[in-house]
């Protein structure tokens, strides 16, 4: 980099300066969510939407976006970008109901990148990292769940389509 000085009485100077080092600052997610709220459940096998939004100061960066679902299904997402800013948005199903952490990440060009969380809350029955899920509608529901003599808990609800699950 060359620093060049003049003032208004025609004076100048130049000096060449050790070198510049340019740090990339990280983009930053500004809003994240899932259509799929416990004031608005998901239904399982139905698609649950995400929508988010980030900026960067790095105008010139270009991005990309990758959702961890929560549920073992980790994929890239669309993402529309402009200059220092961009949205993202995708779905996704869920077999099982249950509570689930969905987690986004959006990546730059330059290896900055930011996370941020929301859930995913889902009417039904699943086993979701050791923890049984057992989530109504908004209708009166019934459910019951008993030990087997096997070691295995049914599970008997109104809001499945089967009539139990184990």
């Amino acid at each position: 980099v060359t620093i060049q000085i003049s003032d208004d009485d025609l004076g100048s100077g130049s000096e060449v300066s050790a070198p510049l080092t340019v740090h990339n600052v990280d983009p930053v997610i500004q809003a994240f969510e899932s259509d799929a709220t416990f004031a608005d459940k998901g239904e399982e096998g139905e698609p649950v939407t995400i929508t988010g939004s980030f900026t960067d100061v790095g105008v010139l960066d270009t991005h990309s976006a990758m959702v961890d679902w929560g549920d073992g299904t980790v994929e890239a997402v669309a993402l529309v970008q402009g200059a220092g800013s961009g949205t993202i948005q995708g779905s996704h199903a869920y077999v099982a109901g249950g509570i689930y952490t969905i987690m986004l990440t959006v990546i730059d060009d330059d290896t900055g990148s930011h996370q941020m969380s929301t859930l995913a809350v889902i009417t039904g029955v699943g086993l979701n990292n050791g923890v049984l899920y057992v989530i109504g509608s908004a209708e009166d529901d019934t459910a019951h769940i008993q030990q087997t003599g096997r070691g295995t808990i049914k599970v008997h609800a109104s809001f499945i389509s089967e009539p139990f699950r184990e």
